[in-house]
This record gives structure tokens, C-alpha cells and sequence, in this order.
């Protein structure tokens, strides 16, 4: 699912792990794209509900 812009070429998405099926809040991360999204640069580690490792998204505009 695309969150937002980053610059007139690249997308800030989120992406699941291609063996995994991602629901809301378990499992998936943020990538910065091309518009294609066949370029994926990880932005961000997994996310994992009710652990430590759990976080949210702030995405502002500049």
C-alpha cells in the first residue's frame, strides 16, 4: 500500500515479506520505491504488534 510522495520519482510504501502474509501491524516495513516498485530500498525494520519491536509511522509534510 503507498503511504506517500518522497520526491517526483520515488513512493514511501509498505511492503510484506514475499514468504509471509502481513496483516495491519504484524510483519510489514517500510520501503522507499520507484513508482514501479521494482526498486526497494527498506526504509525501516519489520513491525510486530504488542512487542517491543512495535512502532508507528509519522509521516508529515515537509
Amino acid at each position: 500500500m503507498t503511504l506517500a510522495w518522497a520526491d517526483n520519482d520515488r513512493l514511501v510504501r509498505w511492503e510484506c515479506p514475499p514468504d509471509r502474509h502481513c496483516t495491519r501491524d504484524m510483519g510489514e516495513r517500510l520501503v522507499l520505491t520507484d513508482v514501479a516498485g521494482r526498486t526497494k530500498v527498506p526504509l525501516t525494520g519489520y513491525r510486530y504488534a504488542d512487542t517491543p519491536q512495535d512502532w508507528e509511522p509519522l509521516i508529515t509534510r515537509r
